[in-house]
Parts: C-alpha cells; structure tokens; sequence
C-alpha cells in the first residue's frame, strides 16, 4: 500500500512539475523564413533604416516589401544579393523581424 502511494504521488509531482515548465499559450512564438533579394536600400526623414526586397522565387517583381532595420544590419546588406529574412509573431498577432542571413548561391 505504501509503494503504491509512493507512486501515485511521484507521478502527481512529476506531472505538476511538467505542467509548470510546459508553455502557456500567451507565450508560443510562431517563426518563419523567407528567402528575398534585396533590391533597394535607403534611409528616412525620420532616421529610420529599409530595405526593400523581392522574392527571386517569383517570375517578376510583384511580391515586394519593405522592411524597417537597425543601422548596423542594414549596413550588412547589398543590393542585388539574395538573403533569408526570419519574422517572429507578437504577443498581438503581428509579425516582426527578427534576422536577416545572407543566401550562398
């Protein structure tokens, strides 16, 4: 009988320890990657950095966006190379960016 509360509890504890250490659904984060050339590159009024990037996968230049960088990333990026742009969803649903890597042709 004693073994078999032992064990119960072992298991309760366990399983109240992994309940604790689980993710909440407030704190998933979803991810993706994109592949992108960048096509263009220039700086604000403001004093904000872009770039503007086009999906090379596409036969012509209808997909673009722009994105918002740090200066010291933007300084990075050359025009006409083609990178993988990583965004992370916000706690509000949105998308953000998150790393920019250069693609070895």
């Amino acid at each position: 009988m004693k073994n078999l509360f032992l064990c119960a509890a072992i298991f309760l504890l366990a399983g109240l320890m992994l309940a604790a250490c689980s993710l909440s659904k407030g704190q998933e984060r979803d991810a993706f990657a994109v592949n992108v050339k960048a096509i263009d590159k220039g700086k604000e009024d403001n004093g904000q950095y872009w770039i503007m990037m086009a999906y090379p996968d596409k036969k012509k230049l209808k997909s673009v966006d722009k994105i918002m960088l740090e200066k010291d990333v933007w300084d990075t990026v050359q025009i006409d190379h083609k990178y993988t742009v990583r965004y992370i969803r916000q706690e509000d649903g949105t998308y953000a960016f998150s790393a920019i890597t250069p693609l070895k042709d």
